[in-house]
């Protein structure tokens, strides 16, 4: 399996380093004109690489991004006077330090919005870097300015066209292999499960927003990199470097080459500007090039249509990944190799008594507008008891939930989490203080394995994301700990295979295991039973029952004969409001409850 996964990653890295050797021998072999041409790709690659990290890998689209190509670009020009000569070089970390700061100030305000808002916001911000440099002196206005710093001797001289041109091709592979390390460690990881399900990952205890600003100043880092080139290049820089128009011929080379794909960046850049080239040149068209921007997207059109998932995608076809399964495989073998479980990092958190109460809620009302979805509600959740509210649909289950798991905050009302008040605190933290929940819909990440969900969850807690390459990989603690936790769940034999693959009631069981993988006391589960068929139900409770002893549950459920076979205490909803709360006996022949919801039937049953 480890021969087939070395010939695998060979064949998928062969487009990328032909791509590569291409480039390095283009200066011996072309001209002026097709060295001039090269550049511009490696410098383009570099912006697309660094897009995607963001579009690719973490799922934000932006259409702003060439305002931090452009402001470094303006920084390594206005920061270079022409009585002090010196090395270019000297500019590159001011230039890509102005793009970065930039990001990190729009981005704090951009990342506070999701979806089209996002995407709005920052060609918003874009457009005002635009016009800043278009309506004022400072940026020389429509015309532009031009670099006067003196060049300088030696071997960092970014004024001689031969070592401009190595310059780029060592950042270009220094840029690649960065990213691919980068998207290798845990949090790369995160970024990919921010993507796939970000309510998952808040509620597994990330700090979804530090995450994605982490992503979006990187890759503004790494625009701004493309920038500094690209000034260096022309020495001149103008306004429409920063237009919205960059942005959006940048994300055509991303989708072109492939989301998600390092060699779609090349390749997408490469085939953009070639084909551009192409088409100006009447090299394909003839009379018809004063048209190229019709025939060129029409082009583009064609091969999005026909490569929905670009060039990368084309070249998966013929070399196919060598896959989560092989890869975890690899892991895990190695992870068994050096030790037979896992050693859990100490845990500061409080231990409280066996029985003693573990979650606490004190008359939580939670008002949408007018309307009181929960009024006035009071529970308990003890160590080594299973609590189930039930309820009517619209009765406030769901909603009593998220205000619990600190997703959505009470608008009255107080709650503790192992003897302390979390009223206050975000989802995230309540989850690392021990908290962890499931969601009325399956929110696994349908693309990763079962392993891989539960290992992305087991790394919540981890205080070194940027742990990159095999160390991390291979980190058999966080390994064995995934598969003691899928092992509890009892999916240890479809471990391997994708969340997407298995049956309804097993993805339920993944949402434990990666619960579970969080270290919790406190369980929130809301309706684990839904859709399940009785084996698959006798499985769960199965389940429930041998966590019971170490945990806090608290169970939404409309399945009433589950309820009953495994509860300690049922609290019945109405309305917002708790009608009654005792054990199952008491609340089978409660008649209010009869009444409100349980049916004369049951009682009899």
């Amino acid at each position: 399996m480890k021969r087939g996964f070395t010939l695998q990653t060979i064949l998928r890295a062969a487009p990328l380093l032909i791509a590569l050797v291409l480039l390095a021998i283009v200066p011996f072999v072309f001209g002026r004109y097709g060295t001039d041409l090269a550049v511009k790709v490696m410098i383009y690659a570099i912006f697309v690489a660094g897009l995607d990290l963001l579009v690719g890998r973490t799922g934000l689209v932006s259409l702003g991004h060439a305002a931090f190509f452009g402001i470094a670009a303006y920084v390594a020009v206005l920061a270079s006077p022409a009585d002090a000569p010196g090395a270019l070089i000297v500019l590159l970390p001011l230039a890509v330090l102005a793009a970065a700061g930039f990001a990190l100030v729009t981005g704090a305000l951009a990342l506070r919005t999701q979806g089209v808002y996002f995407i709005m916001v920052t060609l918003a911000f874009a457009q005002m870097a635009y016009y800043l440099f278009h309506d004022t002196p400072l940026g020389g206005g429509t015309d532009g300015i031009y670099m006067n710093l003196k060049p300088a001797t030696g071997a960092l001289d970014l004024d001689r066209a031969p070592v401009f041109y190595g310059f780029c091709f060592a950042l270009l592979v220094a840029v690649l292999v960065g990213l691919a390390l980068v998207n290798r460690s845990r949090f790369g990881r995160a970024l990919a499960g921010i993507k796939a399900s970000e309510q998952r990952m808040r509620a597994l205890g990330f700090n979804t927003f530090a995450y994605k600003l982490a992503a979006y100043v990187l890759s503004a880092a790494v625009a701004g990199l493309a920038g500094f080139l690209w000034a260096v290049k022309d020495a001149y820089v103008n306004p429409e470097m920063l237009g919205w128009h960059t942005s959006g011929t940048v994300l055509v080379m991303l989708i072109l080459g492939g989301l998600g794909s390092l060699r779609g960046a090349v390749l997408g850049a490469a085939a953009y500007l070639l084909l551009k080239d192409a088409f100006q040149s009447q090299a394909l068209i003839g009379e018809a090039s004063k048209h190229w921007q019709l025939w060129m997207g029409a082009t583009v059109i064609a091969c999005v249509a026909l490569m929905p998932k670009g060039l990368a995608g084309l070249l998966d076809r013929l070399a196919p990944a060598p896959g989560p399964d092989n890869e975890a495989q690899i892991e895990h073998s190695s992870a068994s190799s050096g030790q037979s479980g896992w050693k859990a990092a100490p845990d500061k958190r409080k231990a409280p008594s066996m029985d003693a109460t573990l979650l606490r809620a004190q008359g939580i009302t939670r008002r949408f507008g007018g309307l009181v979805a929960v009024s006035d509600v009071s529970l308990e959740l003890k160590r080594g008891e299973v609590h189930a509210v039930i309820g009517t649909n619209g009765a406030g289950k769901s909603t009593l939930v998220n205000v619990l798991a600190g997703e959505l905050p009470p608008s009255d009302g107080r709650v503790e989490l192992l003897g302390t008040d979390v009223t206050r605190i975000a989802q995230p933290q309540r989850a690392r203080a021990g908290l962890g929940r499931t969601y009325q819909r399956s929110t696994v990440f349908a693309d990763f394995t079962v392993l891989e969900n539960v290992r992305l969850a087991a790394q919540a807690a981890d205080p070194a994301p940027w742990r990159i390459g095999a160390a991390a990989m291979q980190d058999a603690a966080l390994l064995a700990r995934a598969h003691t936790c899928i092992a509890q769940v009892g999916l240890s034999e479809v471990a391997q295979r994708t969340a997407s693959s298995i049956s309804h009631g097993q993805r339920r069981q993944l949402e434990i295991a990666m619960c579970l993988a969080t270290a919790p006391q406190v369980l929130l589960l809301d309706e684990p039973l839904a859709g399940m068929g009785a084996e698959e139900t006798e499985r769960m409770l199965a389940l429930l029952r041998s966590l019971k002893p170490n945990h806090a549950i608290l169970l939404i459920e409309h399945d009433m004969d589950a309820v009953f076979r495994i509860a300690d205490r049922i609290t019945v909803m109405v309305e917002g409001r708790v009608i009654a709360s005792d054990t199952p006996a008491a609340i089978r022949a409660h008649p209010e409850v009869q009444r409100a919801y349980l049916g004369e039937d049951f009682h009899d049953a």
